[in-house]
């Protein structure tokens, strides 16, 4: 998942991917007094239910969701299982944040935005950030109203949590794709070798 914890982006993938999909979502999405430690937390718990979970596992996990789904995955080594594949998509690990300063409210919301191609969110005030969050048709389109400014808040903890996050680097193989609208250089490369101790087959979509 993104760093507001959700998996409402993944919605379209479902009918398309031919195999049983998963979207593992934040425990601590919406929780008023969120965990110290949640995003591992989240790992050993859900390490715990994929272990369950028979047939091939292939972890996927875009933007920040790329870290954890690296961390389950190492979680999942420890325990005795090989997943079958782990793919990131335009993913980054904390590391590349440690010269940061914390991240505010507004790029709470920027985080929160799904940018089309052509479309900069950055002029647009708070209010404005809001109503295209839950246009229709948008990712957060069937939010309740009540619901946003939880989610702005927990989107706000966890980044400020995941910027000092640090976890196992994972031993396995790797498939990174860069998917972004803007082609380039893969973003905290460097970063991400630190994270993954296997082999990364580097791919784009703008090659």
């Amino acid at each position: 998942a993104p760093i507001d914890g959700g998996v409402e982006v993944y919605r379209p993938l479902g009918p398309t991917c031919g195999l049983p999909l998963w979207g593992l979502p934040s425990e601590a999405l919406g929780a008023e007094q969120p965990t110290s430690a949640p995003f591992d937390d989240w790992v050993q718990s859900q390490c715990q239910w994929l272990l369950a979970r028979p047939g091939p596992l292939i972890l996927m996990g875009w933007s920040s969701g790329g870290s954890l789904a690296l961390a389950l995955a190492a979680a999942i080594t420890r325990a005795g299982r090989t997943p079958n594949a782990v793919l990131l998509l335009d993913a980054y690990p904390p590391q590349c944040w440690q010269a940061q300063p914390l991240p505010n409210r507004r790029e709470a919301l920027l985080n929160l935005i799904d940018v089309p191609e052509g479309f900069d969110p950055n002029p647009l005030g708070e209010e404005q950030l809001k109503h295209w969050l839950t246009r229709p048709g948008g990712s957060y389109a069937r939010l309740a109203p009540d619901a946003l400014e939880p989610l702005i808040a927990a989107t706000l903890a966890q980044m400020r949590h995941f910027r000092s996050w640090r976890f196992a680097p994972y031993p396995g193989p790797v498939h990174y794709l860069a998917a972004a609208l803007t082609a380039g250089p893969v973003p905290h490369q460097q970063a991400l070798l630190d994270a993954v101790s296997g082999p990364i087959q580097w791919s784009s979509l703008h090659a």
